[in-house]
């Protein structure tokens, strides 16, 4: 395991059915690492690696023989999806340990084409270039077996059928359809330049009551730290502990003070319904519609279609 994988490896638990996911989760492992007669070592955590769009809750890693789970993704799900998950990757270490996968990852790549993943390797002595992930040989592979390698870990009693349901807290993740959502609008206006808008769950007028409230309470806590405003910004001459308690106060502020967005929603206007001519969605145009429109906006107001993210999206 390399040395940022030993400073990271680990998760704390948040309630029992993780704590139980978690043990579970690594005898299972513990078991296929025998019977397939392998060295894996299993990382569980609750972090998105390759940025927050991604979808993945496993991979592996070869050069460390590391198998990644990301509990992050998999809020929602049962342990028997974890299991598959973990079957998915695991049989990635069979591809390489039987040689079908080389060691060297000189062919190795992977990438973007017309927004879908693309690989390429050498499988079983044979060049694969720039495949479809879907269609990557030792992907399909892997599908194969993920179900086949829970079952196994079942079957044996390592896990129960009842285990296997425990269930990790939380809302699964969804998928947001953004471009599908915004092709039924564009369709019924065809011909319109529409412009789409972040929903806010709040007025300016509210934000700004809200801010004063705010601020009044920041001053409270900045005064007890021996700062006072000077109608610009808080000074005092405090002690190293005051100055950083005063510092992470400021910051929590500015995160509060932000208007907060409604995410599950998207809200549009076409330039021809602002009360002022604009020749284009110009950075003035979407200002004045902001400023001048924001009802007609919450009546312009429609949800965002989307997809529960499954199985399929986890496992790379």
């Amino acid at each position: 395991m390399q040395e940022k994988d030993k400073q990271r490896a680990g998760i704390v638990a948040r309630n029992k059915e993780e704590t139980e996911c978690i043990q579970l989760l690594k005898e299972g492992h513990a078991h296929l690492n025998t019977i397939l007669n392998l060295r894996t070592n299993l990382v569980i955590e609750r972090k998105v690696n390759w940025g927050n769009d991604t979808f993945y809750a496993g991979f592996y890693r070869e050069e460390d023989s590391l198998i990644v789970i990301n509990f992050r993704r998999l809020m929602g799900h049962t342990l028997h999806t974890v299991l598959e998950v973990l079957g998915h990757e695991i049989r990635h270490a069979v591809q390489y340990q039987q040689g079908w996968l080389p060691k060297s990852n000189k062919w190795r790549f992977v990438g973007q084409r017309d927004g879908e993943r693309i690989e390429s390797h050498e499988w079983k002595g044979q060049k694969i270039s720039k495949v479809k992930y879907w269609h990557a040989p030792w992907e399909i592979d892997a599908r194969q077996f993920q179900g086949e390698y829970a079952k196994m870990i079942i079957e044996a009693g390592v896990i129960t059928s009842e285990q296997a349901k425990i269930k990790l807290l939380g809302e699964r993740h969804v998928e947001i359809l953004r471009e599908a959502t915004k092709k039924k609008i564009l369709d019924s206006n065809s011909g319109r330049e529409i412009n789409w808008f972040v929903v806010y769950l709040e007025s300016w007028d509210e934000n700004s009551e809200r801010c004063k409230e705010l601020f009044i309470e920041l001053s409270k806590k900045m005064n007890r730290y021996g700062f006072i405003w000077n109608g610009k910004k808080f000074v005092g001459k405090v002690s190293e502990e005051m100055e950083s308690r005063a510092v992470a106060q400021l910051k929590a502020f500015n995160r509060e003070k932000a208007r907060k967005k409604d995410g599950a929603r998207v809200s549009w206007l076409a330039l021809d319904q602002l009360n002022k001519k604009f020749s284009e969605w110009s950075k003035e145009a979407i200002a004045y519609a902001f400023k001048n429109h924001e009802e007609l906006m919450k009546v312009q107001c429609i949800k965002w279609n989307f997809r529960e993210l499954d199985l399929d999206d986890f496992v790379c």
